[in-house]
């Protein structure tokens, strides 16, 4: 009996981490960023959630300018690469029969649109320091990345499903009846593909200031996702070549990415000894919010209204498909194994012994009997792209909302926080409600 209350004690709060997603996020976006990083930095120690929080530290330490971000996201790659190799499918299932324990205590093992956004982060890192070599790797890096998607997954799904048929269950159930009311596959139907835009955006224009022909194509698949017409015309400026001029752009990182909530269920499961209602719940997600619906960008009498690039509801939305019928899978096996276990008590002891066992049964299923809800909670929903050409004066970015940013334009561009007149530059502005950050990333 002690042992049955240890282990619903262990799984009662092993999964409880000192740091909440729910704080990191409310600081970062509506409190004290600061304050988000140093959470984040807290929530590395646990280890379920390092990746977790490794990425969002990386990520939030980048819009406050600090030095170790990029250790962070370095660590974070480390992990996401182990994670990918080992398979983010087949690691749903293996060791089914003996996952009868709170989801949050399993190790964080996260998706990889989301180290398509480490690598991304990492480039801009590197651009702003000046390591321009580098930013070239993490940008070939994170592009690589997005296009082994689709065939990683492919063969993720095949040796999953080979997975599944070597440990058949003895029990039935029917995953299509929860499938067919999981109204979020609807959506994710609507959303194909595995291209970020922001990504071969940046990384196009990137190579195009470095005089790189890799831009052209990058260029070209950005605007072929994005159909803006600014995108065109930056892919027409590459394939025609820099002829002097020079310009300004402004890359916006706008709102708060989609967030996963719980959505229950209760079915029917056949087994030999006949049919049991068993509860359990999977994660949903809700679509992201946008803070702004429109920019300008202001340079004296010029001015350019902000072009909506795409957002991450998309890869979210398509990766997760591709992970939930395992998931499912995973949820059916391990509530049946715990009611069955209930099942069995109740068979086997009687009196004060059967009551305790049932009350110690009814906390272990309400603390297992929980979706994992975490999910990176600092990504952005939508991505922007404003540009204009050079000229003296005050470049000024405004929303609905009021002015984010001023930023002098001259010929002298000593100031880190001058724009030059004779240069290229590259702002990123990332737009987090109270919270805003902006930087001059490329001066080229």
């Amino acid at each position: 009996m002690r042992g049955l209350y240890g282990l619903i004690l262990f799984v009662l709060f092993s999964g409880c981490s000192s740091v909440s997603l729910r704080e990191v996020s409310y600081e970062y976006y509506q409190g004290d960023p600061n304050k988000a990083f140093d959470l984040s930095l807290k929530g590395t120690k646990n280890k379920a959630d390092a990746l977790l929080f490794e990425m969002m530290g990386g990520m939030i330490g980048f819009d406050l300018s600090l030095p170790q971000s990029f250790a962070l996201l370095e660590r974070a790659e480390e992990q996401i690469n182990i994670n990918e190799k080992q398979g983010m499918l087949t690691d749903l299932l293996e060791g089914i029969g003996a996952i009868a324990v709170n989801e949050s205590i399993i190790p964080y093992k996260g998706y990889l649109y989301e180290g398509v956004m480490v690598n991304y982060y990492k480039a801009l890192f590197l651009m702003k320091e000046g390591d321009l070599a580098n930013a070239r790797v993490e940008f070939n890096r994170a592009n690589d990345r997005q296009r082994r998607l689709k065939a990683y997954y492919q063969t993720q799904i095949q040796k999953a499903i080979q997975l599944q048929d070597k440990n058949p269950q003895q029990f039935s159930f029917s995953e299509e009846r929860v499938l067919r009311d999981y109204q979020n596959l609807k959506k994710i139907e609507a959303f194909q593909g595995y291209i970020n835009p922001v990504v071969s955006y940046l990384s196009g224009l990137f190579f195009m200031l470095e005089r790189d022909p890799k831009g052209i194509d990058l260029l070209k698949e950005a605007y072929g996702i994005s159909r803006i017409s600014l995108i065109q015309e930056d892919f027409l400026m590459a394939q025609r070549g820099m002829k002097g001029e020079k310009y300004t752009w402004v890359v916006i990182e706008d709102g708060m990415s989609a967030r996963k909530i719980q959505k229950s269920f209760v079915i029917p499961v056949v087994t030999y000894d006949g049919i049991f209602d068993i509860a359990f719940a999977l994660p949903d997600w809700t679509k992201g919010n946008e803070i702004e619906r429109s920019y300008h960008l202001w340079l004296s009498q010029s001015v350019s209204q902000a072009q909506r690039i795409g957002n991450l509801d998309p890869l979210i939305f398509n990766e997760f498909s591709k992970h939930l019928p395992f998931l499912l899978t995973r949820a059916i096996t391990s509530s049946t194994l715990r009611a069955l276990s209930q099942y069995w008590i109740q068979k086997t002891t009687s009196g004060l012994t059967k009551m305790l066992f049932a009350m110690g049964g009814m906390a272990y299923d309400i603390a297992t009997t929980q979706a994992d809800l975490r999910s990176n909670q600092i990504l952005p929903h939508s991505f922007w792209v404003a540009r204009l050409k050079n000229q003296k004066g005050i470049l000024k970015l405004q929303g609905d909302l009021g002015v984010y940013f001023e930023l002098k334009m001259g010929e002298e561009c000593v100031s880190e926080a001058e724009l030059c007149l004779n240069k290229n530059n590259i702002i990123y502005f990332r737009n987090a409600g109270k919270n805003s950050f902006y930087q001059i990333i490329l001066r080229h």
